[in-house]
């Protein structure tokens, strides 16, 4: 085991395509971050939750949101992508099966690689989104009344949110096998396929849908009451149920869709 979990870590951190994709997360943060919410905090600016950036929780409502969050995210989702896809792709899958004498024990090793590098990226998220905000507004010389961040709970729910993004890619990848294929549903299943599938449910029926519940563990209760909303707690339960079902899926199939 420890042998698979060496290679699938040599794996993504030995190709360009994850320095790319960080480097690209980056780039998003800083625009976001540094230039939108801390340089510009004077210009006029429309937050989900405060618009003056006097207020103490401003940096706290603007970088703690989903819409701050989930950009950077889906590139830590694509890396899981390319871990999967890459095998297929390149036609390595049966090596690395054959270099191995379980294929559970493949598939563990890259859902623990994927895991250990969605909380790397999740720290680096969470320690670099405020940082940025900071300091754009340091720069830009702007003063605010003292700030109030709630650490424990943006860590938390961000390192969940990376977490289950990063994992949902990984699977996609083993039900698909095709890169291409693999990112569309990645980019298709949130912002087309499940609003479309939300039109036939009810408002309270559409919270538990798997991508409107990963949102509400990082939007739910952070500064609004969220009236007649699930908790960030039972939203993330709510993915959690969706995750583990779909994985037993994908460790039967990955082992008969692979065993010849």
């Amino acid at each position: 085991m420890g042998a698979s979990l060496k290679s699938e870590l040599r794996k993504l951190f030995s190709v360009r395509s994850t320095y790319i994709l960080l480097g690209l997360a980056l780039v998003y943060m800083a625009f976001y971050d540094f230039f939108i919410v801390g340089f510009r905090a004077n210009a006029k600016h429309h937050g989900d939750f405060f618009v003056n950036y006097h207020s103490h929780y401003y940096i706290f409502s603007e970088v703690a949101r989903s819409g701050g969050i989930s950009p950077p995210i889906l590139f830590c989702s694509i890396v899981a992508v390319l871990l999967m896809a890459h095998e297929y792709r390149y036609n390595t899958i049966m090596y690395t099966l054959t270099a191995s004498n379980s294929r559970s024990k493949t598939l563990l090793a890259k859902f623990l690689a994927v895991t250990g590098f969605a909380i790397l990226f999740a720290l680096f998220v969470e320690i670099l989104s405020p940082s940025l905000a900071v300091l754009g507004m340091h720069v830009h010389h702007l003063s605010t009344t003292g700030q109030v961040f709630f650490y424990k709970q943006f860590f938390v729910r961000v390192l969940f949110y990376s977490w289950a993004y990063s994992t949902i890619g990984l699977l996609l990848a083993i039900f698909f096998r095709n890169l291409v294929a693999a990112i569309a549903a990645l980019f298709l299943l949130p912002v087309a396929i499940e609003p479309l599938i939300s039109l036939l449910l009810t408002t309270n029926q559409q919270q538990y849908l798997p991508f409107n519940a990963m949102t509400a563990v990082i939007d739910n209760g952070i500064l609004q009451p969220g009236a007649n909303q699930l908790s960030a707690l039972r939203s993330a339960l709510v993915v959690i149920v969706y995750l583990v079902v779909f994985w037993l899926i994908a460790w039967f199939s990955f082992l008969k869709r692979d065993a010849n």
